[in-house]
Parts: C-alpha cells; sequence; structure tokens
C-alpha cells in the first residue's frame, strides 16, 4: 500500500472532521426542528381536541338543561296528559324555537306523540315500546345521513312518569363551523361512509381521504398528509357509534416555518463550514503545511552536505522548536566535520609521510586506501578518480598470491602475515618487505586487511656491504700475518737464487737448467708481489681528501696505462674539482681500468671513461666497456678475496678498490651498462659542497 502524506492526513482529517461537524449540526438541527415542530403541533392539536371535547359537553348539557326544562313545563305535560295534540304540537313548536333545538317531540304512550322540527327536517320514526327513563339520557344518533346530539327526558306528572320529551341539535355544517370557531381548528364528523364538515377549505379529495381511511380503520393521530396533524374524539351513543369527531390542525404555516428555519440552518452550517474550511486550510498551510516543508527542505539540504542552510519558520510551536534543534545540529555538525577534516587531513599527512607503503582492502580484495608511497611503488591511480573498484588482484602477482592466502586463512585468527618478495616496479627490481594484518572494529570484528610495504633493498645492500667489509676487514688482519711470515722467507729465497745464478753464470749449463733457474726467479717475484698485496690489502688506509682536477688526474691515469690500452674518456669543462684522496682515487680507478682491459683481451672492444655531474653536489665518475659483462649469479661475490674468473687471476683487485674507495666514502654500484658490457659508477664529492659521500648507490 502507498504510503499517504502527514500533511494530505491532517487536510483531510480537518475537511473530514468540518463535514461532519455539518452533517451532524444539519441532522440535529433537523431532528430538533421536527421534534419541536411536532411537539407544538401535538400540544396544538390536543388544545383543539380538548376544547371540542368540553364544546360538545357543553352543547350536551345545555341541551339536557333545556329538556329537563321543557319537560317540566305544565302545558307541555297537561296537553301530553289529555292527548291534545294540536295543542301540544304547538307549544313544542313555541319551546322549540325558544330554546333553539332542531328537533323536539313527545311520546306518551302508543296515542300520544307530537313533534316539531327546523325546516327541512324529516320525521324520526317512533318507538311505542320505548322504555322511560328513569332521568335525562344524552347521546349521539344517526338517523339516515343526519347525526344529532339527543337528550331524552321523562315527563312527570305529580311525579308520575307520561312519557319521554326527546330533544335533537343536528351536527351539521353550521354547527361544526360553531365548533370550528370555538376551538380554533376545522372540525370533521367521520363514520364509514359520512363525513360532514363546514365546507370551508376543504377540498374533496382531503375529505375523501378522510373518510377512506375511516373506512379503512387506518385513521390514526398525529401528522397526516405531511401538512395536517389529526386528534380524534369517538362519538358515543347509546345506540351505535356514528364515528369521530376529527380535529384538524392545519400546521403548513408551522411546518414551512421548519422548512425555511432548515433552510437558514443549511445555509449557516454551509457557510460556517465553508468559512471554518477556509480558516483551517489557511491555519494548515501557514502553521503547519509551510513550516513541514521548511523542515523537509532543510533536512534535504543537510542530506546533500549543505551544513550553513538554516530553516526559517514563522510559527511557533513545536515546529519551531524542531527547526531550532535541527539548527543546532547542523551547527554542531559543522563544528564536528572540521573536528572531523582536520583529524583525517592529519591522518593523511601521517599516512602520506609514512616512507612505508600502505594499502587498505576490505575483506572481498577492492582497495579502499593507500598512500603515495604504494601508489609510487605500484604505479597506483588515485582512487577518488578511478571509475572502477581497484582489486588487489592489480598489484604484482607474488603480492597479490600473498594476499590470496592470508585471506583464506583470516577465519583462523592468525595474528599476520610476512614475506620478503622481489618486486619489478618502475625504480627497476625491488626486494620489498611485506606484512599483512587485519583490520578490526571496536568489537573485534574484521573489516580488512592493512598491507604495509617496505622497501628493503637499500638495506639489503648496505647490509650486504657490511658483510663484506667485515669479511675484508677480518681478512685483512689474517692476509697481513701471513703476508710478514711469507715475505721473508721469500727475500732469502731470492736473494739465494740471485746468488746461485751469477755463481752458475761461470759455469756451462745446460739450457734446461737455466730455464729451471728463471722459473725459481720469477715464481719467487710472483710470491713476494703477491705477499705486497696481501700487506695493502691488510694495512689500515687513512684518506686524505683535497681537492682535484678530474681532468688532469684522468689524464695522467690514462697516461700511465700501455700504449696498446686506448680510453675514451668524456669530461664536462667546466666541471668543479672533486675532493678525494688522490693517490688511493688513482689506485681504485686503475684497477677498474685494468680488471675492463683484460675483460676485453679475448674479444676485443672499448673503454669508456665518462664524468658526469649531477644537479646536488656529487659527480659520477663511470668506467664501462663493450666487454662480455658480470653475470648477475656472480655479482655478490666480486668483492669477495680471491673470487676471481680470471685464469691468472688473485681475486684482489675489487676488494682492494673497495677499500680504497670506502675509507673515502664514496659509492659504488656496478651493474650492466647499455653498451652490453660492465658498467662501474662511482659518485665522488665536488669540492666546496656539502656532499659526504655517503649517500644512495644510485648511478
Amino acid at each position: 500500500m502507498r504510503g499517504v502524506r502527514i500533511s494530505h492526513l491532517m487536510m483531510a482529517l480537518l475537511v473530514g472532521t468540518v463535514v461532519f461537524q455539518g452533517i451532524v449540526s444539519l441532522s440535529l438541527m433537523a431532528v430538533i426542528l421536527n421534534d419541536t415542530s411536532t411537539q407544538y403541533m401535538t400540544k396544538q392539536s390536543r388544545r383543539s381536541l380538548a376544547a371540542l371535547e368540553a364544546s360538545l359537553e357543553a352543547v350536551m348539557e345545555e341541551l339536557s338543561i333545556k329538556a329537563v326544562l321543557m319537560g317540566g313545563q305544565k302545558r307541555i305535560v297537561d296537553f301530553s296528559r289529555y292527548g291534545l295534540l294540536n295543542l301540544l304540537h304547538r307549544e313544542l313548536a313555541e319551546a322549540r324555537l325558544t330554546s333553539r333545538v332542531d328537533y323536539l317531540s313527545v311520546e306518551a304512550g302508543p296515542r300520544v306523540f307530537g313533534e316539531s322540527s327546523s325546516e327541512g327536517l324529516p320525521g324520526l320514526p317512533r318507538d311505542p315500546g320505548r322504555e322511560i327513563p328513569p332521568g335525562p339520557e344524552a347521546s349521539l344518533e344517526r338517523v339516515g345521513d343526519l347525526v344529532f346530539a339527543t337528550v331524552r327526558t321523562p315527563l312527570l306528572h305529580d311525579e308520575e312518569p307520561l312519557g319521554i320529551l326527546t330533544a335533537r341539535i343536528v351536527l351539521d355544517h353550521d354547527f361544526l363551523a360553531s365548533l370550528e370557531g370555538v376551538i380554533d381548528a376545522r372540525v370533521v364528523l367521520v363514520s364509514d361512509n359520512l363525513i360532514l364538515s363546514s365546507g370551508e377549505g376543504w377540498s374533496p379529495d382531503h375529505l375523501e381521504a378522510l373518510r377512506s381511511d375511516a373506512r379503512q380503520g387506518t385513521l390514526q393521530v398525529g401528522r397526516w398528509r405531511s401538512r395536517y396533524y389529526l386528534e380524534t374524539l369517538p362519538l358515543r351513543s347509546s345506540l351505535t357509534i356514528p364515528g369521530y369527531l376529527v380535529s384538524v390542525t392545519d400546521g403548513s404555516n408551522i411546518f414551512d416555518l421548519a422548512t425555511r428555519y432548515q433552510l437558514v440552518v443549511l445555509v449557516v452550517v454551509g457557510i460556517t463550514s465553508c468559512v471554518a474550511l477556509l480558516v483551517g486550510y489557511l491555519l494548515y498551510r501557514n502553521a503547519f503545511r509551510r513550516p513541514l516543508e521548511a523542515l523537509l527542505e532543510g533536512v534535504r539540504q543537510v542530506a546533500r552536505g549543505n551544513l550553513a542552510f538554516r530553516i526559517t519558520t514563522p510559527v511557533k510551536n513545536e515546529l519551531l522548536d524542531l527547526a531550532r534543534a535541527i539548527n543546532s545540529m547542523c551547527d554542531d555538525l559543522v563544528i564536528r566535520d572540521e573536528q572531523i577534516g582536520e583529524l583525517n587531513r592529519y591522518l593523511t599527512l601521517i599516512l602520506q609521510s609514512v616512507a612505508s607503503g600502505i594499502v587498505v582492502t576490505d575483506q572481498r580484495g577492492q582497495i579502499t586506501q593507500c598512500n603515495e608511497a604504494a601508489r609510487e611503488l605500484f604505479s597506483l591511480p588515485d582512487l577518488g578518480r578511478v571509475q572502477y573498484p581497484l582489486l588487489v588482484s592489480s598489484l604484482p602477482p607474488a603480492v597479490a598470491e600473498l594476499f590470496a592466502e592470508y585471506l583464506a586463512g583470516i577465519e583462523s585468527n592468525q595474528p599476520g602475515a610476512s614475506r620478503e618478495i622481489p618486486v619489478a616496479t618502475p625504480r627497476g627490481e625491488r626486494l620489498l618487505g611485506v606484512h599483512l594484518s587485519r583490520l578490526l572494529e571496536e568489537e573485534g570484528r574484521c573489516i580488512g586487511i592493512v598491507m604495509v610495504l617496505d622497501d628493503r633493498t637499500e638495506v639489503r645492500t648496505l647490509q650486504e656491504k657490511l658483510a663484506v667489509s667485515a669479511r675484508l676487514a677480518a681478512l685483512g688482519e689474517m692476509t697481513s700475518g701471513v703476508a710478514h711470515q711469507i715475505r721473508n722467507p721469500l727475500g732469502i729465497m731470492s736473494v739465494s737464487a740471485q746468488m746461485l745464478a751469477e755463481q752458475l753464470e761461470q759455469r756451462e749449463l745446460s739450457d734446461q737448467a737455466r730455464e729451471l733457474l728463471r722459473v725459481i726467479l720469477s715464481e719467487v717475484a710472483t710470491l713476494r708481489d703477491l705477499a705486497e698485496r696481501f700487506l695493502t690489502f691488510g694495512r689500515p688506509l687513512s684518506a686524505r681528501p683535497v681537492p682535484v682536477e678530474a681532468g688532469r688526474l684522468l689524464e695522467d691515469l690514462r697516461a700511465s696505462l700501455p700504449r696498446e690500452a686506448a680510453v675514451t674518456m668524456e669530461i664536462p669543462p667546466d666541471l668543479p674539482p672533486i675532493l678525494v684522496d688522490e693517490t688511493l682515487f688513482s689506485q681504485a680507478l686503475s684497477n677498474l681500468l685494468t680488471n675492463s682491459f683484460e675483460a676485453l683481451q679475448e674479444e676485443g672492444g672499448e673503454v669508456f671513461l665518462e664524468v658526469v655531474q649531477e644537479s646536488g653536489d656529487f659527480a659520477l665518475v663511470i668506467v664501462e666497456d663493450t666487454g662480455p659483462g658480470i653475470p648477475r649469479e656472480i655479482l655478490e661475490k666480486i668483492y669477495n678475496p680471491f673470487f676471481t674468473t680470471k685464469v691468472k687471476g688473485n681475486g684482489l683487485g675489487l676488494s682492494i678498490v673497495h677499500r680504497c674507495l670506502e675509507v673515502q666514502g664514496i659509492a659504488m654500484e656496478i651493474a650492466s651498462g647499455p653498451r652490453g658490457g660492465c658498467r662501474v659508477a662511482l659518485r665522488v664529492p665536488l669540492a666546496g659542497g656539502q656532499g659526504d659521500g655517503a649517500g644512495g648507490d644510485e648511478a
């Protein structure tokens, strides 16, 4: 189900409340008006009915009084006793006119009868067997289409009953009109097949409807035909019940007034509802919707990172408190962001300042962060600019393999893994120390891996040089003693051999003997030269660096070489003097050039001597040949004493060169050159510079 906005719910609730209130108000007002109208009409109709009943009783009582008075008149009694019908008829006529009754008759046995009636009223049938009542009797009687109010009273002579005097008033249009004038309502006499009314303001349809309801027995008290209100009075009679006197109260004015009131209430409630809706909408818009929209816009701006946005709302309610709370939260977030930014900047500076490469990954092997040292080491792109995930598989295979092995066993809570791995980098092949460890949250859950990369190439080179220096120092001490012990016997042997040769010169010797003597002297000389080299190697050296013109020194060195040794030299004309011990430096260069010439004896080639000034306070003195070069597998052994690949070599040349350069603080690097042979680069300090010769070994 799709969600509904709270603002729409509020508006719907407001509209529903107003509409519901209007409907309830209209319903209640309609009920109240109808009930009020009904109660008023009921009271009015009941008053009319009470007045009608009282009027009818008054008529019957008056008629009874008249009948009693006429029954006590002496003439009527005497005329009735003696059967004087003409006189009785005349007396009855006078009495009827005087008493204002419509019919007057006397019954005195089977032979005496007299009557008098208004014009147009037919005579009534006699009943000779009627018993004389003991006193007046009042009743309603119907004779044909006429209804009478009848009173019968006895005729007495000396308290002896003679007959019955009957007085009648016809209930006709005039009588009903007189009743209507008294009770202020319309009166209708209704029976099963008879209906009488005053004849004023009544339509035949209404009269016929009343008679039909009376005939069917459905005539009920209450509202009738929407406009009238009925009350019925049963007509009591000693013979038959002729029907009902119906009090019909016309409620058109009341009901029309109630309808008008309802219309007025409807209009008032409608206008009030519209005004309430308008006022409610304005309140809803100004006090709820607009502040809510301002809050929503503020939240969107904060979500976009615009913490400087401030929510403003004119209302002073809970929404204003919420807006102030959000603004205060934004201020706190700005301060927190500044603190976090400063902390991140500080951590970034620390991370970028670390010489070791640092790579952070998640548990899937995706690189999430790395510092500048790691990017330069592996030529990685900036993580903020790549559009694709950078994986550990993009690192060198050996590093990626170590990472995969560590990741496979990370669930075993292993503390870390370390390994030295040779890796090809833009700076050449380097020896990296790779250390892997888990990245843990505060709860101890692993969320990634931290890889620390140390370039151990220079450290390993320095370690190897220190090892060579230590071996050379130990060997120097040993060879010094050996050389002293060998040199003295060799001196005696050499002098003895020379004296023997002088003595033998006076005699004739065979060529074979002469050759053997020459060999002995030659080998003794070789042994003496070797002993001298041992002494030189084992003797402690001390350097006295002085500024030396490189061009002069190298020219003197080339002049001391054999003529067949051709050297191509390149020296910058504006090169400053170099700071070296001239004797030791010349001896080192001489040995290096000798090695190059010896490497070219079989196949031929060229030897190059070049000086290159670096951007700092150093110069590179490079000796390079086009010979076969030095294989990689023996590069680590070339400084070892007595290690040589030459047939007649003794393996002390490079060891002596190393000692001559080391005592001056001159770094030496041996590698394969671009011309295919061996390339030796010496990093020499310049006179007047700040270099001390202890810099790196890079050529």
